[in-house]
């Protein structure tokens, strides 16, 4: 019969991790065809399963759509197009849009990005009025001036000029299909606009959606595995039976579901507890560490009576940890290069040998200190 209490303990940790890091909620506005689907994507820099598509979104209303990922919600508006009964209409539905949802933090929108395409060279007055209304609702917003590889210096400027007249504290940005194109006020800077006007656990949130910078993450990935590590060694001064190996690292299941939130891999959660697949690496897990435990950790401790003491516990933690840290690192990699995932060519018996050999080394390097 199958063990299922790490699935349980990982389902609930991630619920609770979840709970405490809410999901930013950003909309993208503007008109039709400025480029908004693409500035979403350029921003968090997602691999193409994920990426959001014209048209390809869930349907909220008839002018607004929703991309959700597992760090964030994001709103793509419709856009509106030429007349004055079609922009009024998307005035109307967005200012809707934000007055049914101001009164509860978690559908409140946080951040804003209105998208007005450099190549049209205008600013109309349906641009200054929805600005105008999202200045008054007090909801950080980033003009971004979209497709400046296809207009000219002169165009982009006149729109600042214009923009900064109506506006004169509004941020604004800029954005290039060609990423190639270096900006003074590009997508890495939006991006950290955006982090800035976020509180901190929808900061974190932003932060995880995004992969913008893989080696940051795996750093931060670090540091979360050391916070556990430390809670394990201290956890281990109440000896724990060998035989009980699993049920340490059952234990550890909050710090899988926040490296699992970190790396944005929600296919990971749902085939980790969907299809099995964490009962049954942590079950063998559990047996190889059991089996042996004295042989990967001579001389750690005492082992007196059968019992794991609190240097064998952080360097299980640690490998664990460690383990999936880096295997995740490699998934993103392989994802943002276009390749087809399969997780189980990941987590099948190559990963639980790596955590094996991460005991050895966590033993060597006594990461517990």
């Amino acid at each position: 019969m199958t063990d299922t209490r790490y699935s349980e303990k990982f389902t609930q940790a991630y619920e609770q991790y979840e709970k405490e890091h809410p999901k930013p909620v950003i909309l993208v506005a503007g008109a039709t065809g400025s480029g908004k689907s693409s500035l979403i994507n350029l921003v968090l820099n997602l691999p193409e399963e994920k990426c959001a598509k014209t048209g390809s979104g869930v349907p909220v209303t008839q002018k607004m759509e929703k991309f959700e990922d597992g760090n964030i919600i994001v709103f793509d508006s419709k856009g509106y197009e030429t007349g004055e009964e079609q922009q009024e209409a998307f005035f109307t539905e967005i200012k809707q849009f934000i007055e049914e949802r101001k009164n509860s933090e978690e559908t409140a929108v946080n951040i804003i990005w209105y998208c007005i395409s450099t190549p049209s060279a205008r600013i109309l007055d349906v641009d200054i009025n929805v600005l105008r209304f999202f200045a008054q609702q007090g909801i950080p917003t980033a003009l971004v001036l979209t497709q400046v590889d296809v207009a000219s210096e002169e165009d982009a400027q006149a729109l600042k000029k214009i923009a900064h007249q109506e506006f004169p504290d509004l941020d604004i940005f800029e954005s290039s299909l060609d990423v190639s194109v270096q900006l003074p006020a590009g997508i890495d800077h939006l991006y950290q606009w955006t982090l800035d006007h976020l509180d901190a656990t929808r900061r974190t949130a932003f932060f995880y959606a995004a992969n913008r910078d893989l080696a940051q993450k795996l750093t931060e990935g670090e540091s979360i595995i050391r916070q556990h590590t430390l809670a394990a060694f201290g956890i281990g001064f109440t000896p724990i039976p060998v035989a009980d190996a699993p049920l340490l690292i059952a234990d550890q299941m909050t710090l899988l579901a926040r490296l699992s939130t970190l790396w944005g891999l929600t296919s990971l959660k749902e085939t980790l507890i969907g299809g099995g697949l964490l009962d049954m690496v942590m079950s063998q897990l559990g047996k190889s560490i059991a089996g042996n435990l004295l042989k990967l950790l001579p001389g750690v401790g005492s082992l007196a009576g059968g019992m794991i003491n609190g240097s064998v516990g952080a360097a299980l933690t640690w490998a664990l940890g460690t383990a999936v840290n880096t295997t995740s690192y490699k998934i993103c990699q392989a994802q943002l290069r276009g390749e087809r995932i399969v997780l189980t060519d990941y987590f099948n018996n190559d990963f639980i040998k790596l955590i094996m050999q991460l005991i050895t080394e966590a033993k060597n390097r006594q990461v517990w200190k």
